[in-house]
Parts: C-alpha cells; sequence; structure tokens
C-alpha cells in the first residue's frame, strides 16, 4: 500500500508530496483513477462531482496544489472511462503495420551446400594460413622489404609501345623477306631475253638469223638489188577484225593470200570472206522451211567463231553451217575439195592454213598457226600469212585453253572484207 500523507485518508503517494507536476501526472495516472473508481470515489457512473472534486481540491490546495486545478476540472468535464481507454491507447498502441520478424523457412539443401562450402573455405583459409605461417617463420634474417616505398611503373606504356614497334617490325619483316634487288639477276634476264626471241619468232617474216649456226657459209647481201617492177600484180590481201563474246574488241589483223601457190583454196577463202559463197540448195529449202525471213542466201566469215584456241599451237575457225566446227562449206556446191600441193611450209607463227579431218577434204574452215609447225607440212596447205596484227593474234593466243582448246571467251569474226592499198586509191 503507498505511504499516506499527513491528513487521514490523503489519496496522494508520499513520492510526489513534494513534486507539483509529479501530483499532476499521477493524478492523471489510469492506474490511481481506476483505483478511485474501484473504491467508489468518482461517483457510480465514473464522474467526479462536484462534493468529491471539491474533496480534492481541498486535499490539494493543502498538502500539493499551489493553484486549485478544481475548476480546470469541471471545465474539461473529464469522463474518467473514456481517459481510460485513450491512456490504454496511448501507452499500448494497437498495430497498424506488421513489423514483426518474418518467419523461418529453412531450405535443408541450400543451407546443406551452405556448411559444406564454408567447410571448404575454411579448410582453405587454414592452408593459406599454414603456408603464410611457414613464410613467415622461414624468412630471411635481414627484412628487405619495403612497404612505404610508392612503386611506380611505366609497363603499360612499355606495352603500347612495344605492339607499335611489334607492327612496325612486322611490315619491315614483309618488306625485306619481298625485296627484290634493283639489277635483275642472271636468271632473270635469260627469261626475260627467251621471251623477246619468242616474241621476235612471232612476228618476223624470216627465221632470226642470230639462232642459226655461224659456221654456215652466209650469202652476202646484194650490192645492186634488180628494179621492182611496179606494174607488176601485187598479192590480194584481205581483213579481219575480232571481238569477244563480252564485246571486248581485240583488233584487226590483215592476211596476204598466195594466190599463185594454191589458186583454188584462195578463191574459197576469198568468196567467204567477201559474204558471196552460195549456199546449197538443201540448206536454202531448209532456210524456207524454217521461214526465215533474214536469213541470207550466202555463206560469210562474219560473226562466226573461233570455235578452238590451243595456247602456242593454233586456232581454228570458218565454221559457216553450225559454228561449232562440226561442219563446213565451199563454192563447189558445199562439198569438200582436194588439197593443193605446193613448196609452202608451216615454219613460222602467222600462216593461214586448210584443215581437214583426213586428206582432200578442204572446206571454209581455216587455221592460223602461232609456232612452226613442221607435222602438219604434208597434211594441210598452207595459203596465206598474216602481216599486220600479230598483237591481235597474242591476244586470241592469251584466250585459249591448254587442255581442252576451248576457248576460255568466245572470240568472234566481227566484220571482214578487202584491204585497199593506198596506191591503188589513186
Amino acid at each position: 500500500m503507498p505511504e499516506r500523507g499527513r491528513t487521514t485518508g490523503s489519496p496522494w503517494p508520499a513520492t510526489a508530496r513534494n513534486n507539483t507536476q509529479s501530483v499532476r501526472s499521477y493524478l492523471l495516472e489510469p492506474k490511481y483513477i481506476r483505483q478511485l473508481v474501484v473504491k467508489g470515489q468518482g461517483g457510480s457512473r465514473g464522474k467526479f462531482t462536484r462534493t468529491e472534486i471539491g474533496d480534492l481540491n481541498k486535499a490539494a490546495k493543502v498538502h500539493y496544489f499551489p493553484v486549485q486545478p478544481a475548476n480546470k476540472l469541471i471545465d474539461m468535464k473529464l469522463d474518467i472511462k473514456k481517459r481510460m481507454e485513450h491512456s490504454e491507447r496511448v501507452f499500448h498502441p494497437e498495430k497498424k503495420i506488421d513489423n514483426n520478424a518474418p518467419r523461418l523457412y529453412p531450405r535443408i539443401p541450400r543451407t546443406e551446400r551452405a556448411a559444406y562450402r564454408l567447410d571448404d573455405m575454411m579448410l582453405e583459409n587454414k592452408k593459406l594460413l599454414e603456408r603464410i605461417c611457414t613464410i613467415w617463420r622461414t624468412k630471411g634474417k635481414v627484412d628487405t622489404s619495403a612497404p612505404n616505398v610508392e612503386w611506380k611503373s611505366n609497363y603499360r606504356q612499355r606495352m603500347w609501345d612495344m605492339v607499335r614497334r611489334e607492327a612496325d617490325n612486322v611490315a619491315l619483316l614483309y618488306f625485306i623477306q619481298t625485296a627484290t634487288p634493283q639489277v635483275p639477276t642472271r636468271d632473270e634476264c635469260a627469261r626475260d631475253f627467251n621471251k623477246a626471241v619468242e616474241k621476235m619468232k612471232f612476228v618476223c617474216r624470216f627465221p632470226l638469223l642470230f639462232l642459226k649456226d655461224t659456221n654456215r657459209d652466209m650469202p652476202l647481201p646484194m650490192l645492186n638489188p634488180p628494179p621492182v617492177d611496179p606494174e607488176a600484180p601485187r598479192r590480194k590481201r584481205v581483213f579481219m577484225e575480232f571481238i569477244t563474246s563480252q564485246e571486248r574488241l581485240l583488233g584487226r589483223i590483215e592476211v596476204e593470200l598466195f594466190e599463185e601457190q594454191a589458186p583454188q583454196t584462195v578463191a574459197n577463202f576469198l568468196a567467204h570472206i567477201r559474204g558471196e559463197a552460195p549456199r546449197p540448195e538443201e540448206d536454202a529449202e531448209d532456210a524456207a522451211k524454217d521461214r526465215k525471213k533474214d536469213t541470207p542466201t550466202t555463206y560469210s566469215y562474219k560473226d562466226t567463231p573461233l570455235h578452238r584456241i590451243l595456247p602456242g599451237y593454233y586456232c581454228l575457225g570458218g565454221d559457216v553451217v553450225n559454228r561449232n566446227g562440226s561442219a563446213g562449206s565451199s563454192i563447189h556446191g558445199g562439198e569438200p575439195f582436194p588439197d593443193e600441193k605446193n613448196d609452202l611450209t608451216h615454219c613460222e607463227p602467222g600462216l593461214l592454213c586448210t584443215i581437214g579431218a583426213k586428206a582432200d577434204s578442204n572446206d571454209s574452215k581455216f587455221m592460223l598457226t602461232m609456232k612452226a609447225l613442221p607435222t602438219l607440212d604434208d597434211k594441210s596447205t598452207v595459203f596465206g600469212r598474216i602481216v599486220k596484227g600479230f598483237e591481235v593474234l597474242q591476244a586470241i593466243n592469251a584466250l585459249g585453253a591448254k587442255a581442252s582448246g576451248k576457248p576460255v571467251v568466245q572470240v568472234y569474226c566481227c566484220d571482214c572484207g578487202d584491204v585497199v592499198r593506198e596506191d591503188r586509191k589513186k
């Protein structure tokens, strides 16, 4: 029981006698008000009447309060029950937000793995500590470390410099490996000389004398050559222009015909050059059946291909019928005509010759030689030679295939005809 005051029946505790604020606080304390209500003080309805408030005011005035608080209590119309509820809410508030610790849902496998991993880490740390301890115990007598010295390094800059130098060194090495002397070597000179000799053989009209045997007797040049008769008949010349399937113009060649040595072959060749070779009757009937309005009545070398080019040997053309080398025509009703024997041989490049599957089977097909072919002397008739445009023949030679002879790029004769000389124009 709390200690009472000096006055008999004083409701104030002894601890609040010398402290007015404590008395006021204690007056409002729910526990003490509850005691007053239980003891019957404060009326049956839990409220103080004027008489009870007066008694309290007297006790407070005599013992504790310098100011009478009864008027304030009356003005506030203090409701003890509501005050108790309010005090309960203040001292024991209801939670609006659940801030309790969450429930624990343990995951046994994960926990076991974490435990195993923790054991492994502890074992590794133990081994690491053992090694550190070993190093520490076995260190030298003198401590040579300098923990307070700042270590500065240009390692990164040196690495960049090394990368740049490496690129320069690689370029220099490639230049050294691929460098060639400015003065040609002996092998290069010999190779260039052989190429020049081959070109000279290709374009020269006569054999090269410096390649002949120097011990043989060579005739001296004529001091007084016989005069040339200007009225003497000159050999006929024709031209042929060649173009590729890609519309690249290769150029024009001029061919001199040997009409005295092979008159029948030259006449057949001239007829096809001029587009005057008549078609056979069977071909004319087939053209009429096909109703080809633009089909010409004569054959010509114009727009015919070189169906075979064997580099370094020859090129074949002149198939005016099938344009693939399987057929040919002639001015003798389309029938083949016999070979014409003469003293001309296949001794140089640029010769115009006949071709045939067998003897006496000549037609419109012809051959241009790329080199000397003595094996064809008794099998083919030479009836002309190239006098201009050897570079065109070299370009044609570069478009052939060594294995099959099929042209890499198809070559056509885009134009052909007679060559009109300047002296005859006058």
